[in-house]
């Protein structure tokens, strides 16, 4: 990913980052304090080399290895809640390097003018913190939108 920095630019490197792993049993941490705290560092790591990771929560998927080898509880939320503060501090302390939130007109979905047209992830806490949605976003929402007294059961809208 460094290498691609090189190459591509700061910014333009922007890999999925699998979050709540790190509190899969048997190997995982015991604690979330632990987990935030590793898991910051990696992004404090990516960040600071003009890498901006896209957290992902951690589906735990029954046929998957870690969860026949042990129960998977699910993941405190209190975990995603920090890491997600620390994310977002992390993206303030490196912004420099990284691509701004709202360089361009959003339009409906604002988090495509950075991540692109399949890319979600917690864009949508810095466009709430930093309220880059449209001025008219209502508008646009009811403009592509059917009232649901005019859905027809089976049918597909378009």
């Amino acid at each position: 990913m460094c290498d691609a920095v090189e190459v591509f630019g700061p910014g333009a490197v922007q890999p999925s980052f699998v979050s709540g792993v790190e509190m899969a049993r048997p190997h995982g941490f015991q604690s979330v304090a632990e987990a935030v705290k590793s898991s910051s560092a990696g992004f404090e790591y990516l960040m600071s080399r003009g890498i901006l990771p896209r957290p992902q929560q951690w589906r735990r998927e029954p046929s998957t290895a870690l969860c026949k080898e042990a129960e998977q509880p699910p993941v405190p939320l209190e975990f995603y809640i920090q890491l997600t503060r620390n994310w977002y501090e992390l993206y303030q302390k490196y912004r420099a390097n990284l691509p701004r939130f709202g360089g361009r007109k959003p339009g409906l979905l604002p988090e495509r003018s950075l991540l692109g047209p399949v890319h979600g992830a917690y864009g949508d806490y810095v466009l709430m913190s930093e309220n880059l949605l449209p001025d008219d976003i209502e508008e646009q929402i009811n403009r592509r939108s059917v009232p649901f007294e005019n859905l027809d059961g089976g049918r597909s809208v378009s």
